[in-house]
């Protein structure tokens, strides 16, 4: 949450079309969009899921009107955060769904990457 580059609405919109979950570690409920049960040891997880990560210090001062604003860092962090590649790692390597966010909700201070 905060990018520049891809509104947060077009996510949004895309989990619905896909009938994606997000999972209980999310940074925010999603309206119409439920939360599933990440993977254990009987249940692969979700079949489709939105997973966010809040950076807070982007997130605060993005625009809330639909305005041209700066370009931030956020965009390119999400593809180099450590909890997101452990969670894609683990669906490629098993197929298992797990929430990178159980133990942080997934809010970080600011986009450093």
């Amino acid at each position: 949450l905060g990018d520049t580059e891809v509104p947060t609405i077009a996510a949004e919109a895309l989990a619905r079309a896909y009938n994606a979950s997000t999972l209980p570690g999310n940074p925010r409920k999603i309206y119409n969009v439920p939360v599933g049960l990440p993977a254990n040891d009987t249940y692969s997880g979700p079949h489709a899921v939105l997973t966010e990560i809040l950076y807070q210090e982007e997130y605060s001062t993005y625009p809330r009107e639909n305005t041209k604003t700066d370009r931030n860092s956020v965009h390119f962090c999400v593809r180099k955060d450590e909890a997101l590649t452990r969670q894609l790692v683990e669906f490629i390597n098993s197929g298992r769904i797990v929430d990178p966010c159980e133990n942080d909700n997934c809010i970080r201070t600011r986009a450093k990457c």
